[in-house]
This record gives structure tokens, sequence and C-alpha cells, in this order.
């Protein structure tokens, strides 16, 4: 991953999509992307390193994909790992971990991202479908920021109040 990393850094996309590719499906292989419940040998601090690794995968696979026009790696449909969060830790275990919030939101743009990726690369979808499916996408993904405002991915950037018009001399 962090070899996908700095590749993306240096800007070389194709190399970057190609190692979080290898990455993301040793963890696919390693059942990352299935729940930790079943894996009852791992401590609370090991069961979030995973879920948060997955989900760092998920992130850089889509925007990778995206960036470069190649189809995502994995389907949501076969994800079934929880997403992160604090939950079940102790004080001292939560010092571990960032606050999990910008992750999430972040994994909430990716979804919107491959969904937008399978639309996109699909060769049945005409574009007149494919743009439908966007702006029903669009309209419908409204992300919670962390400070508790409502923030829709349709609106580009923030809302500044126009100028008055200017008075004719």
């Amino acid at each position: 991953m962090l070899q996908a990393w700095a590749s993306n850094v240096l800007g070389r996309i194709r190399t970057a999509y190609c190692y979080s590719g290898i990455a993301t499906r040793i963890a696919l292989s390693l059942g990352m992307h299935r729940s930790a419940a079943r894996h009852t040998t791992l401590s609370p601090v090991e069961r979030e390193s995973r879920r948060r690794t997955w989900w760092v995968l998920y992130f850089f696979d889509r925007f990778s994909a995206s960036k470069i026009g190649q189809p995502i790696t994995v389907r949501d449909e076969d994800i079934d790992v929880e997403l992160p969060s604090m939950d079940g830790l102790t004080r001292e275990e939560m010092k571990e971990f960032l606050d999990p919030r910008n992750l999430v939101i972040n994994i909430k743009l990716a979804r919107i991202i491959g969904n937008i990726c399978k639309l996109t690369s699909s060769s049945v979808t005409s574009p007149a479908v494919c743009l439908a499916h966007i702006n029903v996408l669009a309209s419908d993904s409204n992300i919670r920021h962390p400070q508790g405002h409502e923030r829709s991915l349709h609106t580009s950037g923030p809302q500044h109040p126009q100028p008055a018009p200017r008075m004719a001399r």
C-alpha cells in the first residue's frame, strides 16, 4: 500500500492503481473484507486495525480507478466488514486510533465514486442512462459532515453570497 501511495504522490497513477490492486487482492485473500466478528482470536485493537486497513485500501482502489478510467477491484455487495469506529475500545485502546469520522466520510464518497465507475465503464449503459444514474446518486447522496452539517455532493463547494449588482452611472 505504501508503494501505491508513493506512486500516486509521484504522479504515477497507473502504477499506483496496480499496487493498490495487488494490496487489495492480498487483503481479500486474508478475508479483511469480511466482518471480523468471525475472527474471535483478534483483540479489539487488531479488529479495528484490520477494518481501517481494509477501508483505506477500498478508498484508494476507487479513487485510483476513477482517475484512469479502470474498473474497481471489488464490488460493494462482497463486503460486510463494519465501518471504522471506536465502539468496543477502551479509553486506552482509543489512543491507538484517530477519530474515524473523516475516514467514514471518505468511504461513503468512495462508494459513490465506485458506483459512477461501474456506470461509466459499462459497455451496455448509454451515456444518457449513465448521466441519469449519476444525477440520482448525486441527489440522494448526503454525507454528514463531521461538525454535523449536511452537505450534498451535488453542490460544488461552499456557497458564497453573490455580489450586489453594480449601479449604472
